[in-house]
């Protein structure tokens, strides 16, 4: 799991959202919260900017911790 992957896990439990529910806030499927949270995948620079809002932090949180 990579940085992005694993603070965004930590960030989606403190907001207590699934994924299931986060994928439906920012309009993707489980699938690709699923990659990006395992580190399979990178969310691009638009998405990772949706997710901060949809979980309550900074862009930077989510890339740095």
């Amino acid at each position: 799991m990579n940085a992005v992957g694993k603070n965004l896990k930590q960030l989606r439990q403190r907001e207590k959202l699934t994924q299931d529910a986060l994928a439906e806030r920012l309009h993707v499927t489980r699938q690709a919260v699923s990659s990006w949270g395992t580190g399979k995948t990178q969310p691009d620079i638009e998405t990772l900017t949706a997710l901060a809002e949809a979980l309550h932090a900074d862009v930077r949180e989510l890339i740095y911790g």
